[in-house]
C-alpha cells in the first residue's frame, strides 16, 4: 500500500476534532457464523455502551462481509472512548497533556518532515503547537495534519500524514534510507477506500485485494508528533 489515503488494512484515523475512526478487517467464516446475527450483535453492543454512558459516544459507520472477510468502521467521540470500547491504548492531545498523563518522551525519534534524521525529544518537546498521538498497536495510523516526528521502533512505513506500525525494530541503516511519501501524490490501489469514503455514511469496500492482517498486539508504544 502506497500513501496515506487508503483503508484496505486495519487502521486508525485521528480527525482534526480528536474524534477517532477505526477500520477493522478480520477473517469471517460465513459457513460457521451468521452475518445478520453479527450485525445485530455489533448494533446491540454499541447501543448498550452508549446507553450506559448516557451519550452517543460510539457510532457504527459501515459493516460489510464478503468472500470470507469482514470490514467494520466505527467512529468514537475521542481517544478515551476508543481505548475503553476498542481495547487498544491510545492517547491524543498536547505534549504537555501526555507528560501529565505519565508518558515519557525519553526515547529516540526520527524527524520525518524533510530530511530524515534521528533526533531526541529536546527538538520539539517544549513547542506547544505540536500534538501527539501515542498508540500501542500494530496498525496504520492516519492524522488530519502533518507528521513531523515519530519514534523509531516498529515503524514499517511513514508519510506526511500516516504511519504504518509493524512488529520488529528498524533494520540497520533504515533511518538513513527511509523514503518520505507525499500523501497528496499517493497512488490509489485496487481494494482501497479513500479518506473521503472512509468518512462517509455509505462507504463501500472492494474486497478483491484485501489481505486479512495479523493480530495487532504489541508492547511497543508508538509516538506520532504532528500539527
Amino acid at each position: 500500500v502506497i500513501g496515506g489515503k487508503v483503508a484496505s488494512e486495519n487502521s486508525v484515523y485521528i480527525l482534526e476534532d480528536n474524534k477517532i475512526l477505526s477500520t477493522s478487517i478480520e477473517a469471517f467464516d460465513e459457513d460457521a457464523l451468521d452475518k445478520g446475527e453479527l450485525k445485530s450483535y455489533m448494533r446491540e453492543t454499541i447501543s448498550a455502551y452508549n446507553k450506559e454512558n448516557g451519550s452517543t459516544l460510539v457510532r457504527q459507520k459501515s459493516f460489510k462481509v464478503k468472500d470470507g472477510v469482514a470490514a467494520l468502521t466505527v467512529q468514537y467521540e475521542n481517544a478515551d472512548v476508543f481505548e475503553e470500547f476498542f481495547g487498544t491504548e491510545l492517547f491524543v492531545g498536547t505534549i504537555a497533556e501526555a507528560m501529565a498523563e505519565g508518558y515519557s518522551f525519553d526515547m529516540p525519534f526520527a524527524s520525518v518532515n524533510g530530511k530524515v534524521k534521528e533526533v531526541t525529544s529536546d527538538e520539539f518537546v517544549s513547542d506547544d503547537t505540536y500534538k501527539v498521538a501515542i498508540i500501542r498497536s500494530n496498525t496504520k495510523v492516519t492524522v488530519e495534519g502533518t507528521i513531523y516526528y515519530v519514534t523509531t521502533e516498529n515503524i514499517a512505513d511513514v508519510g506526511t500524514d500516516y504511519v504504518v506500525i509493524a512488529n520488529g525494530p528498524f533494520e540497520d541503516g533504515y533511518l538513513a534510507e527511509m523514503e518520505i511519501i507525499d500523501s497528496t501524490e499517493a497512488e490509489e490501489v485496487d481494494g482501497a477506500v479513500s479518506d473521503e469514503d472512509l468518512l462517509s455514511e455509505g462507504m463501500e469496500f472492494d474486497f478483491g485485494e484485501i489481505e486479512v492482517p495479523v493480530r495487532d498486539y504489541t508492547e511497543v508504544y508508538t509516538y506520532i508528533i504532528y500539527k
